[in-house]
């Protein structure tokens, strides 16, 4: 916590100064962008949301509590009084809801962690392309002072009589056409910045982001081991496995439906004749016609339809990193 305000103060001594040495880092990017990102405080939200099913899960059935009081028209001095307490279980029901619950907490987890990922990512892309954006701008700043000097050095050339006024015009033009240059470069740098702030849930300082080397590349992952590795740690594949294992669970939790619920009574009943009894009862339906096949049959089938996915997601993974892993080599080269 105190690193995050001391974050902050930097944040507001940085707006107010725009000349400082070192500036916003990429780590503090990441780290506000992680805690105060929009979006992820919301999917947070619903984490919290699917959370609270756990409470309902495992919370046990109510008990009831029936009366019935009897007027006896016939002899009004022998009323008929009964009191009955119920209670209802259903074999495996009550332990498989739980599981279901713990499985989309999971899931939901999973893709929090996923959500932060791809916000990472998304950080790192467009901080170092607005590093590179202002190498290059840097550089179209050099060669408009060239073409000033050369502009200036042709109006004088044309006053000698040395140069015609074509090529004072083209290289007016060139200075002109660096100019419109410079302006595109820095148009794309604060879209890239307003991303940034956007990710970051943080107003910041176009003059903030801290400069860094650009001068060399890390060295290449062999093939075998990026395929295994994205294999492993995917997020989208991580969340296709926890949704298959909710799927499961959701299985088991449509079979335990299917077993019929079982009624327990403890009762007192007060006859006409002034007896008075104590009695226990157990009631369950016939389960003749509904036996939740369409639940089961359907969690089979999204059982099934979480494996086809994984496998596609896998196929295209591999697909994508033999790809991407193709276009580095020939950049390299």
């Amino acid at each position: 916590m105190r690193k995050f305000w001391r974050i902050l103060v930097f944040l507001l001594f940085s707006q107010s100064h725009h000349s400082h040495a070192q500036g916003i880092t990429l780590d503090s990017l990441l780290y506000l962008g992680l805690r105060k990102n929009p979006n992820l405080a919301t999917f947070k939200g619903e984490t919290d949301v699917v959370a609270s099913d756990t409470l309902l899960a495992s919370t046990p059935r109510n008990p009831e509590l029936g009366i019935e009081v009897g007027y006896n028209l016939t002899d009004p001095g022998k009323p008929k009084a009964s009191a009955k307490v119920s209670k209802d279980f259903q074999l495996g029901v009550r332990h498989s809801h739980s599981q279901v619950t713990k499985a989309n907490i999971a899931t939901n987890r999973q893709l929090e962690k996923s959500r932060e990922k791809d916000i990472a990512q998304d950080i790192r892309s467009s901080f170092y392309s607005w590093q590179i954006l202002s190498r290059k701008k840097l550089l179209q700043i050099e060669v408009e002072k060239r073409w000033e000097i050369l502009s200036r050095l042709a109006t004088a050339k044309v006053k000698e009589g040395r140069l015609s006024q074509v090529e004072e015009a083209q290289a007016k033009l060139n200075l002109a056409k660096g100019h419109l240059n410079e302006m595109e470069i820095q148009t794309e740098m604060e879209t890239i910045f307003k991303t940034l702030e956007y990710l970051t849930g943080t107003n910041l300082s176009l003059e903030s982001i801290a400069p860094i080397a650009l001068d060399s590349l890390p060295p290449a992952i062999p093939l075998d081991s990026l395929i295994v590795w994205a294999l492993l740690e995917n997020p989208e594949l991580k969340i296709l496995a926890m949704e298959t294992e909710s799927q499961i669970q959701d299985a088991y939790f449509q079979k335990s439906l299917s077993n019929p619920p079982v009624t327990l009574s403890l009762g007192y009943d007060r006859e006409t004749d002034g007896a008075n009894l104590l009695g226990a009862g157990i009631s369950l339906p016939i389960p003749f016609y509904n036996r939740n096949r369409s639940g089961i049959a359907k969690s089979q089938a999204n059982l099934r339809l979480s494996g086809y996915r994984r496998q596609a997601t896998e196929k295209k993974l591999k697909s994508e990193v033999e790809a991407r892993n193709t276009r580095l080599q020939m950049l390299a080269h």
